[in-house]
């Protein structure tokens, strides 16, 4: 998930440094297939939408071995102040990585 954001430029530096925070507002679950003990998994993460104030994507798990989609999820990040724990836009540095 880290790495996903800091593609957008919102790393825990940013985070921090500008005292802000992502928060989920918002997350869905389809599980499709059972996974065991030893089962290897990886995930594809894709950006559904940017917002002025949120972020929507979806991950994917897959197995390893049978390439079949095995769960996904639906998450809304949003971007808060952490001190008035209210939402803010981002910056228009990071709109503009979004497009």
């Amino acid at each position: 998930m880290t790495d996903f954001l800091a593609h957008f430029e919102i790393t825990p530096s940013y985070l921090k440094k500008e005292e802000r925070a992502m928060v989920a507002a918002e997350q869905n679950f389809k599980y499709f297939q059972e996974l065991n003990s030893g089962h290897l998994v990886y995930i594809k993460t894709e950006l559904v939408e940017f917002k002025q104030k949120a972020i929507v994507f979806v991950h994917r798990m897959y197995n390893v071995e049978t390439e079949a989609l095995v769960a996904e999820g639906r998450m809304v990040g949003v971007h808060i102040d952490t001190n008035s724990r209210k939402p803010v836009p981002f910056p228009e540095t990071i709109l503009a990585r979004s497009s």
